[in-house]
């Protein structure tokens, strides 16, 4: 398993920059999906969030 974490690691980008701008993506989604009583969208604005927060953390560690 740890021979397969390095090289996906080396996939993702180093900077904050692109974690932040889906989180922020996802908080656009999700109140257009409450504007517009889209269930799916406020769905899929969580996602959004929750990967961007995931992310992040797991990017700065692996970088560290």
């Amino acid at each position: 398993m740890p021979d397969l974490v390095l090289p996906l690691a080396a996939l993702l980008p180093q900077s904050v920059t692109p974690y932040v701008l889906l989180m922020l993506a996802g908080f656009a989604v999700g109140i257009f999906g409450h504007l517009a009583g889209a269930r799916w969208l406020v769905a899929a604005g969580i996602v959004l969030i929750g990967l961007g927060a995931l992310l992040l953390p797991v990017v700065a560690h692996l970088a560290a």
